[in-house]
């Protein structure tokens, strides 16, 4: 919950109430999660492809071509 609130005075200063707003902003915190997530799958899925990579071959890439390059 997202709570802003002001008070209220009287001539003297004194707060005679206050008024504010409570937001319910789940949502927004759901999708900036689901966003951070996102952005860092793409680092897992070449994590995951250059383990799977070095599995196949054995352990250590041999060659320095564009495509061996981007997999590790």
């Amino acid at each position: 919950m997202l709570v802003r609130a002001v008070p209220i005075r009287d001539s003297a200063g004194h707060v005679v109430e206050w008024v504010g707003v409570h937001t319910n902003i789940t949502e927004k915190k759901q999708t900036e999660e689901e966003l951070r997530r996102a952005k860092e799958k793409p680092g897992e899925e070449k994590l995951n492809r250059e383990k799977e990579t070095r599995s196949v071959l054995g352990g250590e890439l041999v060659g320095a071509s564009h495509a061996l390059r981007s997999v590790a």
